[in-house]
């Protein structure tokens, strides 16, 4: 599978170790830096670079991907400063 150029800019900001005396603001409260985590984590850039290429503009990128993803912690101006970027 072709990696995505977001996942190559977030490789190894997924992949690190952190140090878990460090808070992580785009963490849900309770959830580890697991495998399923940081795979979960993945898919939704996954999605995000998906529904990107099928999408005309910001706004409807960013309601497709609220479809998808209703529950995504942080879901207004981190989703929406993204879809911004992706369709300028």
């Amino acid at each position: 599978m072709k990696e995505s150029k977001h996942e190559r800019t977030s490789r190894f900001e997924l992949g690190r170790v952190r140090d878990a005396r460090h808070p992580h603001c785009h963490e849900r409260p309770g959830n580890d830096d697991s495998p399923k985590i940081i795979e979960e984590t993945r898919q939704y850039i996954r999605d995000f670079d998906r529904v990107a290429e099928t999408t005309t503009t910001a706004r409807e990128l960013y309601g497709k991907m609220l479809d998808l993803y209703p529950d995504r912690v942080n879901p207004g101006l981190a989703l929406w400063l993204s879809a911004r970027a992706a369709k300028p």
